[in-house]
């Protein structure tokens, strides 16, 4: 199905149209380029996390594979970054105590671990002790941060898929994500493209009802 732009302005419209669409997957695909047309970023931020950069004239779905399941990450992401904040904070604790245990010694070598001057032999064993509470706690902040990026990246994906905000982190269940082969014409080339599209199947834990949930445009892959 070839198409042009035919007029796409709002977020309400694309929840609409899929809903009532059969084969959602096609429907969201159509909305993303017309929105892409319109230059419509506030309608695509709602369902896309990429963005398309170029002009498009036309597409056409080639087709829309079958469906992969993985358990959905968010409770694990989550328990990651809860022990990540937890291993930085008993870090900067032991840090602490050995501080109280050893102020002199730590006032002394500190600015020299940090700048790396000479360390005089009698306070070398302090100066190494330091240098792996610092070099610990390095280590710990940044696998704290980059565990966050992680949480939050998903944790925005099941709000925009499922719309549940504040119980995300209590959804169980599946990421369910289906690739479609989109042949896009742009600048005068018509050439194929990898669309992933991805929703959450979950329910609250303990539940079994699922929340209602909605395909995503999650990346998209010049063939």
């Amino acid at each position: 199905m070839k198409n042009s732009y035919i007029g796409f302005t709002a977020a309400a419209a694309f929840a609409a149209l899929t809903i009532a669409c059969g084969n959602q997957e096609t429907q969201v695909i159509e909305n993303f380029f017309r929105a892409v047309q319109a230059k419509d970023t506030g309608t695509l931020s709602s369902f896309a996390v990429v963005q398309f950069d170029g002009e498009v004239k036309s597409w056409k779905v080639k087709s829309v594979g079958e469906e992969q399941r993985t358990p959905a990450p968010l409770a694990t992401l989550g328990k990651a970054l809860k022990e990540a904040d937890e291993a930085a904070a008993q870090n900067k604790k032991d840090a602490s105590a050995y501080f109280n245990a050893h102020p002199l010694e730590v006032d002394k070598v500190k600015p020299l671990v940090e700048s790396g001057g000479k360390i005089p032999a009698n306070l070398q064993k302090t100066a190494d002790d330091w240098k792996k509470f610092s070099d610990l706690d390095h280590d710990l902040k940044e696998k704290a941060a980059n565990a966050k990026q992680a949480y939050e990246r998903e944790k925005r994906l099941v709000t925009m898929s499922t719309g549940s905000s504040g119980d995300a982190d209590a959804l169980v269940g599946d990421v369910v994500s289906k690739t479609a082969i989109v042949e896009i014409e742009s600048a005068g080339d018509v050439k194929p493209y990898a669309i992933q599209l991805r929703k959450y199947d979950v329910a609250p834990a303990g539940q079994t009802a699922k929340v209602m949930s909605r395909w995503l445009i999650y990346s998209i892959t010049k063939q």
